[in-house]
């Protein structure tokens, strides 16, 4: 039996959704094997093209969250293509917050190569609600904000 682009891009899924499961300050350096070198990461943050911009991304992550976990519920290749979606949580403690925990759900949208490299990986997750409404000042706001455009 003949291995399909499609194969080996769920291969490259597989790969690095185990990765990222098991992502810590010391196998940062791991994502140069599932990664293309002009990977692009964007999250509600940040926007970022290349390897070691990404890596630098991630290790302020861990520098700003404590005892960090990503957690995988789901990941599909969407039908025939190098589009991949990621359903997960994140969680730890977040320094911002005086090292409470934390905790969001969100998706990805992960693209593959034909090697199954990691081409793009796009994070969306709902950073007001999540993080920015905990924060002593800005939070106030934000919640006022939000009961006042909230309809019933």
């Amino acid at each position: 039996m003949r291995t399909t682009p499609d194969d080996i891009r769920a291969a490259g899924l597989e790969a690095y959704v185990a990765l990222l499961q098991q992502l810590t300050p010391e196998t940062l350096p791991e994502l140069r094997r599932v990664t293309a070198p002009d990977v692009r990461f964007k999250d509600p943050f940040h926007e970022v093209t290349g390897r070691g911009a990404m890596l630098a991304v991630f290790e302020r992550m861990f520098h700003d969250v404590a005892d960090l976990r990503f957690v995988v519920h789901h990941a599909c290749l969407a039908g025939g293509g190098g589009t991949a979606l990621l359903r997960w949580t994140l969680s730890g403690r977040v320094r911002a917050l005086r090292g409470r925990p934390w905790s969001v759900d969100g998706m990805s949208e992960v693209e593959l190569d034909t090697q199954g490299l990691v081409t793009a990986h796009v994070d969306y997750w709902d950073a007001a609600s999540t993080l920015y409404e905990r924060l002593p000042l800005i939070g106030i706001v934000l919640r006022a904000i939000r009961r006042r455009i909230a309809v019933l």
